[in-house]
């Protein structure tokens, strides 16, 4: 190799390390991709006219090699980048999940502190409808009990009436309204 292929990869060493902190640093990476392989062809093209024909080929190659290895890491930082925005959305809906969790965790405690006394007035309102309703039944089977008597009372009183509309028509003959 000469010396001017050795000048030629020092500048494409520079040129490689500029355009890698460009990556870098660059939110819009495609447009800068496309600028860079402008840069990179135009600069082959001269490199070329100014080599010998037998380090043309080497040259070339190992040009070709560098680029593809360039195109290589930029590819990975495209996919870094990608990935990185994708784990910043995904933290972003975690946070608000964690939040929404938190809220109801709140609410629950909330609630969770007031449970015993919402548990002793329901015992208490329980052991009081449970007294209510054995007065009420009570109630109930007393006026049963009467019912049944003045049923038996009503029943005696018209047998008793009967009788007597019976001995009314045998002493008088027959009953006139």
């Amino acid at each position: 190799m000469s010396i001017y292929s050795f000048v030629v990869d020092d500048k494409q060493k520079d040129l490689q390390r500029k355009e890698s902190l460009e990556t870098v640093y660059s939110s819009n990476s495609r447009l800068n991709l496309l600028q860079r392989r402008k840069k990179l062809n135009s600069m082959n093209g001269s490199m070329f006219n100014h080599s010998t024909r037998g380090g043309d080929r080497i040259a070339q190659r190992v040009l070709s090699a560098k680029t593809h290895r360039v195109k290589q890491l930029q590819n990975q930082l495209a996919d870094a980048h990608y990935h990185l925005q994708e784990l910043g959305n995904e933290n972003r809906i975690l946070r608000a999940l964690q939040k929404k969790q938190e809220v109801a965790l709140q609410r629950y405690e909330n609630s969770s502190a007031d449970l015993p006394t919402v548990l002793n007035s329901h015992t208490e309102e329980m052991r009081i409808q449970q007294a209510k309703f054995k007065q009420l039944k009570q109630q109930y089977k007393e006026m049963t009990t009467k019912l049944k008597e003045k049923d038996m009372h009503l029943q005696q009183l018209r047998d008793e009436h009967q009788h007597l509309l019976e001995l009314s028509r045998d002493k008088y003959g027959t009953f006139q309204n």
